[in-house]
């Protein structure tokens, strides 16, 4: 249901009280437009909802899932000015209901029903003011007089329910008497405006251009209270978080630490019928704080904007590793945003460092949209001279870019571009600067483009690494992230990174990786759950499923608990029961039987991991690709040509542009396509599509398994239908290219390799000389 009607028409106050009256609702969550988007104010409802997040799920995804699961909630989104917001954001069931408050009248095509919430006419406002501010008939009558706004068609009077409630408490309050409170109205009304109102916005001017005259004159402990509330977001604040900058004077900075003071001024505001504050918490409506900052002059509102935004930003943890730290921004963030876009001034660096550092919260939460949407008005609002901030704002946004989905040619040339800033800017010393050249390398990389991304990833590591000895924790993580980078573009467990023209083994940096994270940040950090992720993925694609397992059970038991569900740690599950669905140490009818269960669990883990990651934009959407294919090709390994070809159709209806792109990626699909057809007795169509495999990863891979893997199956189809002597021209070229492997690389593979199709090519010519 949708409740439509203009500022102050006390639609959220309905929509409060309807829940409240509401007792059978079992979760009641309102969500505040405006400032943040409703998906991450949703996500910052997961720890007071005890929803677990897996790690690499959105916390908005997560209780999105939970909710769907429940009955018995409600959803209030307030200031949902745009339809679209809260549909993408809405639970996949029927379950619970919604109630929204909007301005907006597209609303009554989006909501199964409305409502229409209009001002109080003559009569009720009469009624409403005499009933609440104790006035006689009469008085009332003439109030209502003066601060009505009259319709010139009719000539019939209307009241914002906002403004009657603060006229009520007002007069209520004691401090005028009902007399001198008219006449001190229609003497604003008189200065403000020399007329009768002629919009909603003129009734809130009179109104509050009166109550801040009486406070001027008798609280400036109060006038400073609600200057620097006019600033901030609607949504309630708690002064436990907010902390005093340098630059805040008397008398706000003796509020914002005393409570008693607050207390007092609490109670003088109330006589002015003034409820932001109760001594505990700050918040104000988003139309009186307009009005609030139109009174001011040019030189108030510039000093407080100052103010509001130096407090907000000295408020800001540190750091975000501890959990109180996090709540403490999910809590500051629209009053991040709001004090940045009303403060009216054109540079702010302070605000421009808060919005970055809030982006970069974001980014670590995995709410990619909303870094950028927060990152955008930092660089709006940096001062151009400020290059250094400038740059750094451009390297969040970049990585925000990337992580949001977004890895089209304006992504691109973005990140390109922030890189070349920050080699001229920042120089060869700084971290950032290496931290946006290996994004901009891992960008071409999910673009599909590792031979211009790779190496730009490696510079980057070489350049951190000579710089910083030992490794800190960035240098680290680029070393880590560089061998995942060739683990994904090699798929062989026994390939090796180069750094300053050393060979290093991708196993070697896994684990030393895992050794320093281990030493440095304990068992239960997600850096060191991921690193645990990848040496247990790369055992397990050798096929040491054991050693594999091991690792992934004290990953998951050293998880606290919202990581209990590791999603890397699960991925990497899925490769260990590939591993033991290929193991040949059990034969006959215990091995069919374990293969099964086997293929049952890597059935239910995918699955999870995959419905986990299927919301999270393209970046998500090739990590899901990804742990298809190992699905598709466990299933043609195991011989399950019927669940294969079913996966086959799947994984092609979902791919992407650029997952397809990744060369290994079509090689593969193509290899996996042709054995479906060999199983289903499609021989000449297998044959066909083989031939073809054969011809691409030659001519792009030619010294990989997978090129002697396909070269080996194909001349073995050839032989399996008595094509003989085409079975002997495919492994004879086979073998002219294998002799080029480099040997250092997969000494193993070659010397297997030479000593197969040697045989294979002798019985080739003896089958073919029997057969004339």
């Amino acid at each position: 249901m949708a409740l439509i009607g203009g500022q102050g028409t006390g639609k959220t106050h309905l929509a409060l009280s309807f829940a409240q009256m509401r007792r059978n609702y079992r979760c009641i969550c309102v969500l505040i437009g405006g400032t943040i988007g409703f998906d991450v104010q949703l996500g910052q409802l997961a720890r007071l909802l005890r929803v677990t997040v897996d790690d690499g799920q959105s916390p908005s995804e997560a209780v999105r899932e939970a909710l769907a699961a429940r009955d018995g909630w409600l959803l209030v989104f307030d200031n949902a000015n745009r339809p679209q917001d809260v549909l993408d954001v809405l639970p996949a069931s029927e379950t619970g209901h919604v109630l929204v408050t909007s301005t907006n009248i597209e609303w009554r095509t989006h909501s199964t029903a409305f409502v229409e919430v209009q001002g109080f006419d003559g009569r009720k406002s009469a009624d409403f003011l005499s009933a609440y501010g104790g006035l006689a008939a009469a008085q009332a009558a003439n109030l209502t007089e003066i601060i009505g706004l009259v319709d010139p068609a009719t000539a019939e009077i209307s009241c914002l329910p906002i403004v009657l409630r603060e006229v009520a408490n007002a007069i209520s309050s004691g401090q005028l008497t009902a007399d001198q409170y008219t006449r001190r109205l229609a003497r604003t009304s008189a200065l403000v405006l020399s007329a009768k109102p002629t919009t909603y916005r003129d009734q809130v001017r009179i109104v509050w251009r009166a109550h801040i005259a009486g406070l001027a004159e008798t609280s400036p402990r109060g006038l400073a209270l609600l200057h620097f509330a006019c600033f901030l977001a609607p949504q309630r604040l708690s002064y436990d978080d907010l902390r005093v900058a340098d630059s805040t004077t008397e008398p706000l900075r003796t509020l914002l630490t005393d409570a008693d003071e607050r207390t007092d001024v609490a109670s003088e505001l109330k006589k002015f019928s003034f409820d932001f504050t109760d001594g505990h918490a700050i918040g104000l409506h988003q139309l009186l704080a307009d009005v609030a900052r139109e009174q001011m002059s040019d030189s108030q509102r510039r000093d407080w904007a100052e103010v509001s935004t130096a407090v907000i930003a000295a408020s800001l943890p540190p750091s975000t590793d501890d959990r109180s730290a996090r709540a403490v921004y999910d809590r500051l963030a629209p009053h991040v945003i709001a004090t940045a876009q009303r403060s009216g001034i054109p540079y702010n660096d302070i605000a421009a460092e808060s919005l970055r550092r809030l982006g970069v919260y974001f980014i670590e939460n995995a709410e990619g949209r909303a870094a950028v949407d927060a990152l955008d008005q930092a660089m709006r609002i940096v001062r151009p001279r400020n290059e250094h901030l400038a740059v750094r704002i451009a390297i969040e946004k970049a990585d925000a870019l990337r992580l949001s989905g977004q890895l089209d040619d304006t992504a691109v040339n973005f990140a390109t571009e922030t890189c070349e800033r920050a080699v001229r800017i920042l120089g060869d010393d700084d971290q950032d600067r290496w931290r946006t050249q290996a994004d901009l390398g891992h960008l071409l990389c999910e673009r599909g483009d590792g031979e211009r991304g790779y190496p730009l990833v490696r510079q980057a590591a070489e350049g951190q690494l000579s710089r910083w000895i030992p490794p800190n924790r960035l240098g680290w993580m680029m070393i880590a992230d560089l061998a995942t980078l060739r683990f994904d573009l090699t798929n062989d467990p026994n390939d090796s990174v180069v750094l300053f023209g050393e060979p290093i083994q991708i196993e070697a940096i896994y684990r030393k990786v895992l050794a320093e994270r281990l030493g440095e940040l304990g068992g239960d950090h997600p850096d060191t759950l991921l690193a645990r992720a990848n040496l247990a993925w790369l055992l397990a694609l050798r096929g040491d499923w054991r050693a594999a397992d091991e690792l992934i059970r004290a990953g998951i038991e050293a998880a606290p608990a919202d990581h209990s569900r590791h999603l890397d740690l699960l991925a990497a599950r899925v490769m260990v029961y590939r591993a033991r669905v290929n193991d040949a140490s059990l034969s006959g009818h215990w091995r069919r039987l374990r293969r099964a269960l086997d293929i049952i669990r890597l059935n239910h883990i995918a699955g999870q991991v995959i419905q986990a990651r299927t919301r999270r934009g393209i970046q998500a959407r090739a990590a899901v690709l990804d742990l298809r294919l190992v699905v598709l090709s466990t299933y043609v390994e195991a011989g399950y040509a019927r669940l294969a070809e079913r996966a086959s159709r799947r994984l092609m209806q979902e791919a992407s542009e650029h997952w397809l792109a990744k060369g290994e990626n079509r090689i593969l699909l193509a290899y996996l396509a042709a054995e479906i057809d060999w199983q289903r007795a499609r021989h000449d169509e297998a044959i066909r599509r083989m031939r073809t495999s054969v011809w691409e990863v030659t001519r792009i891979e030619p010294t990989t398994l997978m090129a002697r893997q396909s070269t080996w199956k194909l001349s073995h189809w050839y032989r399996e239908v008595g094509r003989f002597d085409e079975a002997a021209v495919v492994v004879t070229d086979g073998f002219r290219w294998l002799l080029d492997l480099p040997p250092e690389t997969l000494p193993q593979a070659t010397a297997t390799a030479r000593q197969e199709i040697q045989e294979f090519i002798e019985s080739l010519h003896n089958a073919t000389s029997s057969q004339g």
